[in-house]
C-alpha cells in the first residue's frame, strides 16, 4: 500500500500548513454542532434583509463599543473582587445568532476549519494550564483565570463568526466601518489634545487616551492606531485611483498626530518597523517611502514633542518617573515572571494566574502562563494567519484585493511588533478589531468577485 505523500502526522499538520487547508479540516466541530441545531429552526424563511440589517447594526456597536464604551465592574455572588462587562460581552450573543441564522443554508458559507481549529486548540490548551495550576496551587484567583480564558473564547467566537458575516456584506460596508474607526479616534484625540482634561507639567507628557472613557490605554489606543495605518498604507500602495490615494494619505496623516500624542515608544517602534520591514517585499517601495517621509517629515517639524520622546529612550531603561515606560523594568518583570518555569514548563502556570502585572509582552504571557504547548499553539495560530495571506497572492487577485491583503500583512506586521512589549492579543481594544479585521480579508481574498470601495 503506497502511503499518501501529503499526509502526515496530527500534530505534522497541526503546526504546518500542507496541502488545502479546506480539504484537511473538517468544519470546527463547535460551530457545525450549532448550525444543526439552529438548522432545526428553519431559519430560511426568515426575513433575510432584517436579519442582515440587524447584524450590521450589531457589528458596528460591537467594534465601536468595545474601543470607546467604558467597563462596568459588577460583583458576583460567590466572588470577592469586582469582574468587568463589557458591551461587546452582552452584544456577542446576538451577533452570532443572527449571523448564524443568515448562514445556515447558505451555499457559500465562509469558514476557514484550520484557523478555527487551531485557535480552539490553543484555547484548550490554556483550559489545560488552568487545571494543572489550579492542582499546582499557581493560581490563587480561580475565577480570573475562568474569565480570562472565557475572553478568548469570545474572541474566537467573532473571528468565527466575523468569517460568515463579511460572507453576507461586501466589502464596502466592511472597510468603511473599520475606516470610521481610526477617523472617530482621530477626531476624538484632537479634541482631547485641544480641550485637556488636565495637566502635566514639563517635562511630563500629556498622553491622551488616557482618561475616561478610556483606562490608561494610551499604549492601547497607539497599537489599533499603528495597525490602521499600516493597514490603510498597504492599501494605498496599491490603489490606482487619484480620489482613493488623496482621501487615505490625508486620512494616514491626520490620523498620525495622535498616535504622536499618545506618546507610547512602543506604538512608534512598531510602525517604524512595519515600514522598514515592509521594504523588502511590498510592491510600491517608492510610494512606501514617500508616505514614510512624510509622515516623518510632520512629525518632527511640527510642535509635537515628537523627538524629545524618542531620543529620551535611554532614561526609559533607568527612570522611576511613572511618565516614562521603564523598558528596564518590563525586563525585570519578564524574568521574575519566568520563576521557576522549568516546573511549570508543559502546561505553564495557568491562563491568567500572573494578572498581567509580571509583564507587558504577549508572547512573555502565552510561554508563562500555557507552558511550551500553549506557546507553540499560538505560534501555529499566528503561523496559519500569515501563510494563509501570504499565499493568496499566487491567485488571480484584483488590485483592490491584493491591497487588502498587502495591507493586512503590514498590519501583521506591526501588530507582532506591537506584541513584543504589550499583550496586544489580550486587550479587548486591540484584539477585536484584529480579529474582525483578519476575518474580513480572509473572506474577502476568497471572494471571485470583488467590491472594494
Amino acid at each position: 500500500m503506497q502511503s499518501n505523500p501529503r499526509q502526515g502526522s496530527f500534530i505534522t499538520n497541526l503546526l504546518t500548513d500542507r496541502g488545502s487547508p479546506e480539504k484537511s479540516y473538517p468544519e470546527s466541530f463547535i460551530l457545525k454542532f450549532v448550525l444543526a441545531v439552529l438548522d432545526r429552526l428553519n431559519p430560511s424563511s426568515w426575513n433575510q434583509t432584517f436579519l442582515r440589517k440587524s447584524a450590521q447594526c450589531v457589528f458596528i456597536l460591537i467594534l465601536y463599543g468595545c474601543i470607546f464604551m467604558p467597563r462596568i465592574s459588577v460583583i458576583l455572588p460567590g466572588i470577592l473582587y469586582p469582574i468587568d462587562i463589557r458591551l461587546e460581552d452582552v452584544l456577542l450573543p446576538f451577533f452570532v445568532i443572527l449571523v448564524l441564522f443568515r448562514s445556515v443554508g447558505s451555499t457559500a458559507l465562509s469558514t476557514f476549519p484550520d484557523v478555527e481549529n487551531r485557535f480552539l486548540f490553543f484555547i484548550i490548551a490554556c483550559g489545560l494550564s488552568i487545571v494543572n495550576g489550579f492542582f499546582l496551587g499557581t493560581i490563587d484567583k480561580p475565577f480570573v483565570s475562568f474569565f480570562c480564558l472565557l475572553k478568548w473564547f469570545e474572541y474566537f467566537l467573532f473571528f468565527a463568526a466575523g468569517t460568515r458575516f463579511f460572507e453576507h456584506n461586501d466589502a464596502s460596508f466592511s472597510l468603511k466601518a473599520f475606516f470610521g474607526v481610526g477617523i472617530a479616534l482621530g477626531v476624538y484625540g484632537y479634541f482631547e489634545f485641544f480641550f485637556p482634561q488636565s495637566k502635566a507639567v514639563y517635562p511630563n507628557y500629556y498622553r491622551i487616551f488616557e482618561r475616561a472613557p478610556f483606562y490608561g490605554d494610551a499604549n492601547h489606543v497607539g497599537g489599533l492606531l499603528v495597525l490602521w495605518i499600516s493597514f490603510f498604507t498597504g492599501c494605498l500602495l496599491l490603489t490606482t485611483d487619484r480620489i482613493k490615494k488623496i482621501v487615505l494619505s490625508s486620512s494616514i496623516l491626520f490620523v498620525l498626530f495622535p498616535l504622536i500624542w499618545t506618546y507610547s515608544r512602543k506604538s512608534y517602534f512598531a510602525l517604524a518597523g512595519c515600514y522598514l520591514l515592509s521594504l523588502l517585499w511590498v510592491p510600491n517601495r517608492k510610494r512606501l517611502i514617500c508616505i514614510a517621509s512624510l509622515l516623518i517629515i510632520g512629525a518632527l517639524l511640527l510642535p509635537t514633542r515628537f523627538s524629545e520622546r524618542v531620543l529620551d529612550i535611554g532614561e526609559s531603561f533607568s527612570s522611576d518617573d511613572p511618565f516614562h515606560t521603564s523598558w528596564a523594568g518590563d525586563l525585570a518583570a519578564w524574568k521574575k515572571s519566568m520563576l521557576n518555569f522549568d516546573q511549570v514548563l508543559v502546561l505553564g502556570s495557568g491562563w491568567g494566574s500572573r494578572h498581567r502585572q509580571f509583564y507587558e509582552s504577549q508572547y512573555i504571557q502565552v510561554l508563562s502562563e500555557s507552558g511550551v504547548i500553549g506557546f507553540m499553539l499560538f505560534l501555529a495560530l499566528l503561523w496559519t494567519l500569515i501563510i494563509k495571506v501570504y499565499r493568496a497572492g499566487s491567485q488571480l487577485l484584483s488590485l483592490e484585493q491584493n491591497g487588502i491583503r498587502v495591507g493586512w500583512l503590514m498590519a501583521f506586521v506591526a501588530f507582532l511588533i506591537h506584541s513584543s512589549t504589550c499583550v496586544s492579543f489580550t486587550v479587548v481594544k486591540l484584539a477585536l478589531p484584529f480579529w474582525f479585521l483578519t476575518a474580513f480579508v480572509l473572506t474577502e481574498l476568497r471572494r471571485k468577485v470583488n467590491h472594494a470601495f
